[in-house]
């Protein structure tokens, strides 16, 4: 669904392109059974995953986040398309099936291929899995699994797909993958035969493009979302092109293609919430600093770091920037205090918690 048109018609702008999967039609809810109506009329191995609640509000928030910051972009925003596998807000109309997702890319694409000089947005949020013999992803549709003999059709094979822009005239393409990459071993022995790359592939290779890749999730890894809230990887994404992903780029702040790959790994690496690290990847090429976005207040990054000691821990602050982001090989220490320090330790000993403002600060134990 068309959720933002500027009307910019053949002229540079920003294309987004997002898309969150979470109500499946042939998998169940959490600790519930198919449908007795649904009985036979899908393929016995798709049960195996659950209905998720979180791509919804997250692909909401992404779209959300360029319309209201649209007046922040380096390049104007033309148009932003929104498919929800079931709106929970009922403001989205239609799904995210194969079919709709197909129409919408095609669109989007031919959009995006108008002008050198546009930026293709992608975000995809919903069940993926990895294929084992080529680490291809696999993202799996709102209708996946509905034909026994077909198992894979309503999927997608992401490489291939972007492998198919690479004959688009954009020269900056963003992709966005917030879903899993491990390998469920009854989904993966069967063949895969009839995934879909949403538009005619091509054997054309992206060299000499900004075509930047971010994932939630390293390979054989899953993803992980609050129960009807943002997944981490969208809190960390949107976290980075409000603030952390700034770079001064000559006498501005802003965050560009590297940057925002740099910072999203850094900041959610682990994320400022949640006991454990998320494993954040980063691939793709970029070949120039194609700026995004422009930042008036960029904000520090910082992390916290703790060191096995006798008779307790050793903090030590590592900051990443006095406003700026800065890469893991030029850390900045604070020689200054940076607010109140207050470590717990509650529940089991690798589980730390820290506060101080200002800066942000995240934990990381080594």
């Amino acid at each position: 669904m068309l959720v933002f048109d500027s009307d910019l018609g053949a002229s540079a702008a920003v294309h987004v392109l997002c898309i969150g999967v979470g109500d499946y039609f042939f998998m169940p809810k959490p600790k519930e059974t198919m449908p007795a109506a649904l009985k036979g009329k899908y393929h016995k191995e798709t049960p195996i995953m659950n209905r998720l609640t979180s791509p919804q509000p997250s692909a909401r928030a992404v779209a959300d986040w360029f319309i209201a910051n649209q007046d922040r972009l380096e390049v104007p925003l033309g148009t932003v398309q929104l498919l929800i596998g079931n709106d929970p807000t009922g403001k989205i109309t239609g799904g995210a099936t194969l079919a709709e997702v197909k129409a919408a890319a095609r669109a989007w694409s031919d959009l995006c291929n108008q002008n050198a000089d546009n930026v293709a947005i992608f975000y995809f949020c919903g069940h993926g899995v990895s294929d084992p013999s080529t680490s291809e992803s696999i993202l799996l549709l709102q209708d996946f699994g509905d034909i026994e003999e077909e198992f894979w059709r309503n999927s997608v094979n992401f490489e291939q797909f972007k492998r198919s822009m690479g004959a688009n005239e954009a020269m900056t393409q963003v992709y966005l993958v917030d879903a899993c990459r491990n390998v469920p071993k009854s989904y993966m022995d069967i063949p895969r035969q009839g995934l879909s790359t949403l538009l005619t592939a091509r054997p054309l290779l992206i060299s000499g493009k900004n075509v930047p890749v971010i994932r939630a999730a390293t390979l054989n890894q899953t993803a992980e979302g609050t129960v009807n809230a943002e997944t981490r990887f969208c809190e960390v994404l949107l976290d980075c092109l409000n603030h952390y992903a700034a770079t001064e780029v000559g006498n501005r702040w802003q965050v560009t293609v590297d940057s925002l790959g740099a910072a999203v790994k850094a900041v959610g690496n682990p994320h400022r919430r949640q006991k454990l690290p998320a494993i954040f990847e980063v691939g793709g090429e970029t070949v120039w600093e194609q700026s995004l976005v422009n930042v008036k207040e960029p904000k520090a990054f910082a992390k916290v770091f703790f060191e096995a000691t006798s008779p307790g821990p050793k903090v030590g602050i590592e900051a990443k920037g006095l406003g700026r982001f800065v890469g893991d090989d030029e850390p900045v220490t604070f020689s200054a205090p940076v607010g109140p320090i207050d470590v717990q330790r509650p529940g089991s000993p690798d589980w730390k918690t820290c506060h101080a403002k200002p800066p942000v600060l995240v934990l990381e134990e080594f």
